[in-house]
């Protein structure tokens, strides 16, 4: 569900309840006859750890932050920690409910609960309820991490390697949804194929590993995760990342994804001339005959008004292209009123920053000052790494007094390509799509050691430019689940500061990326929000 990002987040009252929480379930427990009380030590003693570790800790450490930094504006807890509070929550309510669901057999006569506890309670509830305990033991390690990345004055090198020893911690917060778990365990197959495919030398072992590690990975249990799933994260490489994220673009998946994109009337390549450089690769997408020339497409149709919608794909600047994104790209200009031009800008390693974005300002500059294109309404839009690049050229169109866009839609952008630990990337380390280990390497192979500025870090542009982006209508759309959550908010945030008008919402429980998610209910609803955002943005 899509919903407004709150701009006020009352961590206490999240504590309060979650405090509620836990005292429901040792009350479940605690009160109960001394025979199930016997068979159930563990269980209380893990619910007292859990009770001391979350409650005691997290008041006396986020409090005392809380009391020194909010009125500084130096914290804010609506991104990482809200949901590190959220995922606590979801943990524990179904931990309750587990309990609950046996309570009415294991409070049965003595003799019958014998037979219960022998037969049946060390086999279903035991196993019913050990997930959850793995859960907590997975956010008990997560919490100190936390706490060093929001609260204490230590150095990122240090949070860094504390953050590169969570390296088997699990993403189990994908499956309180079953849409998700179903993705997650999906994207964990083709993972673990591709890494042990990439390893193997011979054309056999590689289909043979491939399938068995397919096949294997798709037994698994939803609460569980094979080691070989972990140490793809942890030894995976730019060329591993480039095979996992290229997917929807290569052979039987690319034919496909046919059948779940949208038919359209026009969705053709062209390309743009670039000086004495290659030329760079665009996808024009319509729903209508176009009204203007394009490089090598002569316009068809009569004369009219028309939108453009300027779009640069995600893909941590080495992934990607206008062709995996038509998922949801045709369906935006089939919904609305948009021509849409997405660019295929050159990816990293092989280019390192600044090309991709010299290549995104140039098509920017050429579709006015050489195509002398002049639509109704234009709007600039991206996610994640396109995001970026979004942001990036409207301050270049502001810089270089070009025409600004009517509109700006940034969706969970990446703001910050600095190497910066926020309590999200922390909360998010072993995110199925964008582990911590991934974005460090789309960080290293994008950036190497070229020091960032405003276009690789948009978050870094100071008040006076921000200011400048008034009269642009600025729509952001972040996921909860999100390692970049925290440095959107930061951005909100300056945004704020700067008396510029914005649109903030977000999908509270699902990762980032979910735009690209197909036919999964996170990514239409999220899809179709964007449409009611055009629709909105042509009736000003």
């Amino acid at each position: 569900m899509v919903e407004e990002f709150p701009l006020d987040v009352d961590l206490q009252l999240m504590l309060t309840e979650l405090d509620s929480q836990t005292q429901e379930m040792s009350t479940l427990i605690l009160h109960k006859k001394e025979m199930y009380l016997q068979h159930s030590r563990s269980i209380t003693q893990q619910l007292a750890i859990c009770n001391d570790l979350y409650l005691i800790q997290l008041q006396d450490h986020i409090f005392a932050a809380l009391s020194r930094n909010q009125d500084q504006g130096q914290f804010d807890g609506r991104g990482g920690w809200s949901m590190f509070l959220t995922i606590i929550a979801q943990c524990l309510e179904r931990l309750t409910k587990m309990i609950q669901n046996y309570l009415p057999d294991i409070l049965q006569d003595e003799k019958y609960h014998m037979v219960f506890m022998r037969k049946k309670s060390n086999i279903g509830f035991t196993d019913s309820i050990k997930p959850y305990f793995a859960h907590l033991e997975c956010l008990n390690r997560l919490f100190p991490i936390l706490i060093c990345a929001s609260f204490l004055e230590i150095n990122n090198e240090e949070i860094e390697e504390m953050v590169q020893k969570l390296d088997d911690q699990f993403p189990f917060w994908y499956d309180y949804d079953p849409g998700l778990s179903n993705f997650r365990r999906l994207l964990d197959t083709a993972k673990s194929t591709i890494y042990n495919s990439n390893t193997q030398t011979d054309q056999l072992g590689k289909l043979s590993t491939g399938v068995i590690t397919a096949v294997s990975s798709l037994l698994f249990s939803s609460n569980s995760r094979n080691d070989s799933v972990i140490n793809v994260s942890k030894n995976a490489d730019i060329e591993f990342l480039k095979l996992m994220w290229n997917i929807p673009d290569k052979g039987l998946i690319s034919n496909m994804m046919m059948f779940i994109k949208p038919l359209i009337h026009i969705s053709k390549d062209f390309s743009i001339p670039y000086g004495d450089k290659a030329p760079i690769k665009c996808r024009v997408v319509s729903n209508d005959d176009i009204p203007f020339d394009l490089p090598g497409l002569p316009r068809k149709g009569q004369n009219r008004s028309f939108n453009i919608m300027l779009h640069f794909h995600g893909g941590g600047f080495v992934a990607g292209s206008s062709k995996s994104h038509e998922v949801y790209l045709r369906s935006w200009a089939k919904r609305s009123d948009f021509i849409i031009i997405s660019v295929d800008y050159s990816l990293a390693p092989e280019a390192k920053y600044p090309v991709a974005h010299e290549q995104c300002f140039h098509v920017y500059r050429y579709l006015f000052e050489v195509l002398g294109l002049k639509p109704t309404t234009f709007v600039v839009a991206g996610d994640s790494a396109g995001g970026n690049l979004s942001l990036a050229c409207t301050y270049y169109a502001i810089l270089n007094d070009l025409r600004k866009p009517n509109a700006l839609l940034l969706f969970y952008p990446a703001v910050d390509l600095r190497k910066t630990i926020t309590a999200s990337k922390v909360a998010f380390v072993a995110d199925v799509l964008l582990p911590y280990y991934f974005l460090t390497i789309c960080q290293t192979s994008f950036m190497g050691n070229i020091e960032n500025d405003i276009y690789s870090s948009p978050i870094l542009a100071d008040i006076e430019l921000l200011q400048k982006l008034e009269g642009i209508d600025i729509r952001i759309l972040s996921a909860g689940l999100d390692p970049l959550l925290d440095d959107t908010v930061n951005f909100v945030r300056k945004l704020r500061d700067a008396n510029i008008d914005y649109t903030h919402e977000w999908c509270k429980n699902v990762p980032h990326g979910f735009l690209n998610f197909g036919q999964l209910s996170v990514a239409e609803k999220g899809n179709l929000r964007v449409i009611e955002w055009l629709t909105e943005i042509l009736s000003v």
